[in-house]
């Protein structure tokens, strides 16, 4: 009896190529790098002392791979965050810290800066550090400048300083830095904290410039200048603005 004979198995080539075009492609994706420094901490969170200008934060870290390792790149989310390294290559085993220097300038509230670090092949990755600073607002200044037109009568003009009692901050002292205006400051009664600073030029005849600063102290000793203005200017300005 002869055996029945089955007709061969078809094949798609449409889908074999698929599946091979597929395979090759999942094959292809690049597998993110593992950083081979191992770092202590990727996110610090801080408070800024009162009056402070700055702050520091170190992140430590480990070379954990078997081989050198050089940190080719560093790039911060801000220019006002710099980040300082002592070297750049590290061997095995060996510990390092990157030290992130953020100067506060007129910032206040909550703040978040980012860091990433990338290394130079054949180890090549990137790490991503986070600093976080809550800066208190200690003070308020409304409004920063006042101004005079040519001619006008030379009538005083009120700056309000107020100082949030949290900071313990107090008025030190007012100094007008121009002979063309004269500055005073007075508390304002009943409001702790409030200060009504009193600008009064000797002559309006001449467009004029005038810096005024505010010397702030805290408890702890440490100073802020405050800087206001004063201004004199010809009817011409004042209409362009």
């Amino acid at each position: 009896m002869e055996g029945i004979v089955y007709p061969p198995p078809v094949f798609s080539l449409k889908h074999h190529g698929l599946r091979c075009l597929l395979l090759v492609g999942l094959s292809a994706q690049p597998l993110a790098a593992e950083s081979p420094l191992t770092w202590q901490r990727t996110e610090i969170e801080l408070a800024a002392p009162p009056l402070a200008e700055k702050i520091e934060a170190d992140f430590v870290f480990t070379n954990s791979g078997t081989q050198p390792v050089s940190i080719a790149e560093v790039h911060s989310s801000c220019g006002c965050t710099v980040p300082e390294l002592e070297k750049r290559t590290f061997a095995p085993g060996e510990s390092g810290r990157l030290r992130a220097v953020f100067t506060f300038g007129d910032r206040t509230g909550q703040q978040e800066k980012t860091i990433t670090v990338a290394t130079a092949a054949p180890s090549a990755s990137t790490s991503q550090l986070t600093l976080r600073v809550h800066i208190p607002l200690l003070y308020d200044v409304s409004p920063f400048f006042v101004v005079w037109t040519n001619a006008e009568p030379t009538t005083p003009k009120q700056i309000q300083l107020r100082l949030e009692q949290a900071g313990g901050l107090r008025l030190e002292s007012v100094a007008s830095q121009h002979a063309n205006f004269s500055a005073t400051a007075a508390a304002v009664p009943g409001q702790p904290g409030q200060h009504t600073i009193t600008i009064v030029p000797t002559t309006t005849d001449t467009p004029t410039n005038g810096v005024i600063h505010l010397t702030l102290r805290g408890p702890n000793g440490a100073t802020r200048m405050v800087t206001i203005y004063a201004l004199v200017r010809s009817p011409s300005a004042q209409s362009k603005e």
